[in-house]
């Protein structure tokens, strides 16, 4: 089976919210499945953005603050990291990267966006 981006095949650079932002890296919005691992187990989620140095996931799970995760999308597997925002059905992870995986990272966002292009039609505009 071929994973797609769903239900939009395209990935899109998010703007950064505020002057005060925090983040150093351009995230990309898409909504593919995922995985998230905590010392709890392995949980279903949606990863609704993704940049170098961290995503954005949605689910059912129950993490706080602080707590270590592995996350996983597509072909792209075993992200260290942590939970540096929680909420009701979402979860913000910042990667512990090193230069290697941050490439890995780099490497999967640019074939998605290589497949996303493939897919717009440019006679209709879509």
């Amino acid at each position: 089976m071929h994973d797609q981006i769903a239900p939009d095949p395209e990935i899109k650079p998010l703007v950064q919210s505020s002057a005060d932002e925090r983040r150093t890296d351009v995230r990309y919005a898409l909504v593919a499945p995922g995985l998230v691992a905590d010392r709890t187990g392995v949980h279903d989620c949606i990863v609704v953005d993704i940049s170098l140095g961290g995503c954005m996931l949605e689910g059912e799970f129950h993490m706080r603050n602080g707590m270590e995760v592995a996350v996983g999308v597509d072909s792209l597997m075993g992200l260290l990291g942590e939970i540096v925002h929680a909420g009701p059905g979402f979860v913000g992870v910042k990667f512990h990267t090193s230069p290697d995986r941050r490439n890995d990272i780099r490497t999967w966002i640019a074939a998605r966006l290589k497949i996303a292009r493939a897919g717009a039609d440019p006679g209709t505009g879509a």
